[in-house]
């Protein structure tokens, strides 16, 4: 019974310490990130924090429409993130026709199985962009 208890706490101790020496020697997996010409850091998160903010610039849109474009491969986008950007894009009050019609068309291009989810993602983005319009009218 003594043996018995010894190779189980030898074993609970062997495989402790497996775990600890795995743990330290694991590193995190490297987020997909790109870089701008200016050491900018640019992720999905990154370009849609200027979508997001309502006091961008039309110059600021048509760079982060750039930077995701230009950073299309590497970004590796899901579909919600794809229809996400386009709804994003066009509810901003400082956008304009041409820049929602481009990046459709570009993201159309890329991805054209999505053809029908990307035009409902900038119409519903459209939609809520007259509303607020409305809203504020009031």
């Amino acid at each position: 019974m003594s043996e018995l208890l010894f190779y189980l706490s030898l074993f609970i101790v062997v495989i402790g310490a497996c775990v600890v020496i795995v743990a330290r020697f694991t590193k995190q997996a490297p987020q997909k990130k790109a870089s701008t010409h200016n050491n900018e850091l640019v992720t999905f998160e990154t370009i849609m924090v200027t979508l997001e903010v309502q006091d961008s610039s039309y110059e600021q849109l048509q760079r982060a429409v750039q930077n995701l474009f230009d950073h299309y491969e590497i970004l590796k986008l899901s579909n919600n993130q794809k229809r996400f950007f386009l709804f994003e894009l066009s509810k901003h009050r400082h956008t304009r026709s041409e820049l929602i019609l481009s990046a459709l068309n570009d993201m159309t291009t890329r991805n054209p199985e999505l053809k029908k989810e990307l035009e409902s993602s900038v119409k519903r983005g459209l939609d809520r962009r007259d509303l607020a319009d409305n809203a504020l009218r009031l």
